[in-house]
Protein backbone atom coordinates (compact mmCIF):
# COMPACT_ATOMS: atom_id res chain seq x y z
CA UNK A 1 0.00 0.00 0.00
CA UNK A 2 1.54 3.36 -1.14
CA UNK A 3 1.36 6.08 2.08
CA UNK A 4 1.03 9.36 1.45
CA UNK A 5 2.39 10.70 4.33
CA UNK A 6 1.79 14.41 3.97
CA UNK A 7 -2.03 13.56 4.43
CA UNK A 8 -1.24 11.11 7.53
CA UNK A 9 0.90 14.68 8.67
CA UNK A 10 -2.16 16.86 7.76
CA UNK A 11 -4.88 14.40 9.48
CA UNK A 12 -2.55 14.26 12.52
CA UNK A 13 -2.07 18.53 12.93
CA UNK A 14 -6.01 18.53 12.23
CA UNK A 15 -6.58 16.49 15.43
CA UNK A 16 -4.54 18.44 17.29
CA UNK A 17 -1.11 16.84 17.16
CA UNK A 18 1.07 19.24 15.75
CA UNK A 19 4.76 18.70 15.00
CA UNK A 20 4.86 15.28 13.56
CA UNK A 21 7.62 14.60 10.97
CA UNK A 22 8.58 12.29 8.25
CA UNK A 23 11.41 10.13 8.64
CA UNK A 24 12.70 6.99 7.03
CA UNK A 25 15.48 4.13 7.68
CA UNK A 26 16.24 1.88 10.20
CA UNK A 27 16.52 2.03 13.81
CA UNK A 28 18.01 0.19 16.54
CA UNK A 29 14.16 0.03 17.83
CA UNK A 30 13.07 -3.20 15.74
CA UNK A 31 9.47 -2.37 14.83
CA UNK A 32 10.98 0.79 13.34
CA UNK A 33 12.29 0.75 10.10
CA UNK A 34 10.84 1.44 6.36
CA UNK A 35 9.16 4.79 6.54
CA UNK A 36 7.20 6.89 9.36
CA UNK A 37 6.10 9.81 10.79
CA UNK A 38 7.48 10.43 14.68
CA UNK A 39 6.15 13.19 17.02
CA UNK A 40 5.83 14.12 20.77
CA UNK A 41 2.52 14.30 22.85
CA UNK A 42 2.08 15.30 26.51
CA UNK A 43 1.91 13.11 29.25
CA UNK A 44 -1.45 15.15 29.69
CA UNK A 45 -2.43 14.46 25.74
CA UNK A 46 -2.15 10.52 26.41
CA UNK A 47 -3.11 10.27 29.78
CA UNK A 48 -5.97 12.31 31.05
CA UNK A 49 -9.47 11.54 32.42
CA UNK A 50 -11.64 8.65 32.50
CA UNK A 51 -9.70 7.16 29.55
CA UNK A 52 -7.03 6.10 32.52
CA UNK A 53 -6.81 2.39 33.26
CA UNK A 54 -7.79 2.57 37.35
CA UNK A 55 -3.43 1.30 37.36
CA UNK A 56 -2.56 5.01 35.33
CA UNK A 57 -5.08 6.36 37.82
CA UNK A 58 -3.93 5.78 40.81
CA UNK A 59 0.12 5.71 40.04
CA UNK A 60 -0.92 9.30 38.42
CA UNK A 61 -1.96 9.81 42.19
CA UNK A 62 0.64 8.72 43.87
CA UNK A 63 4.09 9.17 41.54
CA UNK A 64 2.91 12.02 39.33
CA UNK A 65 4.97 10.89 36.42
CA UNK A 66 5.46 6.76 37.18
CA UNK A 67 2.73 6.87 35.30
CA UNK A 68 4.25 7.45 32.07
CA UNK A 69 6.09 4.26 32.01
CA UNK A 70 2.77 2.71 31.43
CA UNK A 71 2.75 4.02 28.16
CA UNK A 72 2.49 1.02 25.34
CA UNK A 73 1.33 1.21 21.69
CA UNK A 74 -2.35 0.15 22.95
CA UNK A 75 -2.13 2.97 24.84
CA UNK A 76 -2.28 5.99 22.43
CA UNK A 77 -4.69 8.20 22.28
CA UNK A 78 -7.79 7.66 20.26
CA UNK A 79 -7.42 10.37 17.99
CA UNK A 80 -4.01 8.85 16.67
CA UNK A 81 -4.94 5.23 16.95
CA UNK A 82 -7.96 5.98 14.32
CA UNK A 83 -5.06 7.74 11.91
CA UNK A 84 -2.87 5.17 12.23
CA UNK A 85 -6.09 2.43 11.85
CA UNK A 86 -7.02 4.17 8.53
CA UNK A 87 -3.97 4.29 6.98
CA UNK A 88 -2.61 0.65 7.75
CA UNK A 89 0.32 2.02 10.27
CA UNK A 90 1.88 0.65 13.33
CA UNK A 91 2.27 2.76 16.30
CA UNK A 92 5.25 2.48 17.93
CA UNK A 93 6.72 3.97 20.96
CA UNK A 94 10.36 5.64 20.45
CA UNK A 95 10.81 7.19 24.03
CA UNK A 96 9.10 8.43 27.29
CA UNK A 97 10.01 10.96 29.64
CA UNK A 98 7.85 12.79 32.23
CA UNK A 99 7.57 15.50 29.79
CA UNK A 100 6.59 13.84 26.91
CA UNK A 101 5.94 10.49 24.58
CA UNK A 102 7.55 10.21 21.49
CA UNK A 103 5.64 7.98 19.15
CA UNK A 104 5.82 7.05 15.47
CA UNK A 105 3.08 6.07 12.95
CA UNK A 106 5.25 3.62 10.55
CA UNK A 107 5.02 0.95 8.00
CA UNK A 108 3.84 -2.59 9.46
CA UNK A 109 7.06 -4.62 9.45
CA UNK A 110 6.16 -6.67 6.09
CA UNK A 111 6.42 -3.23 4.29
CA UNK A 112 9.67 -2.36 5.79
CA UNK A 113 11.83 -5.18 5.41
CA UNK A 114 14.57 -4.39 2.87
CA UNK A 115 14.48 -5.88 -1.06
Amino acid sequence: MMRKWKEVKRDLQAAGYRGFEFDSGETVIPELRGKWVVGKITPKDHFDGEDQSLWQQLTSLLGGSNVVACAGPADVPDPIRIIADRYDLNVVIVSVSSEYIRIALCEPPENSLPS
